[in-house]
């Protein structure tokens, strides 16, 4: 489950949800997912995904990444979006 206060949950995002698409375009890999949050976060844009829900229902939400920020310590930046 996304910490209360990040972003993840500010989106609705679930525990056990399943990101298939990032601004249309499929997520094959966690790498690739991560690299493209890291992407938009950098860059401060907001994302939309497409999510397979733990009970395979399918839903879209979007991330509002405009107050990312990278962390001051060696944690990771994905963890801190709530994933």
């Amino acid at each position: 489950m996304p910490e209360a206060d990040s972003i993840a949950a500010a989106a609705g995002i679930q525990s056990g949800d399943e990101v298939l698409k990032i601004n249309g375009d499929d997520v094959g890999t966690w790498q690739e997912l991560r690299w493209r949050l890291l992407q938009s976060g950098v860059d401060k844009k907001s994302v939309r995904l497409d999510v397979r829900r733990a009970d395979g229902s399918l839903s879209q939400t979007s991330l509002d990444l405009g107050g990312f920020s990278l962390p001051d310590d060696q944690s990771d930046p994905i963890a801190t979006i709530g994933l």
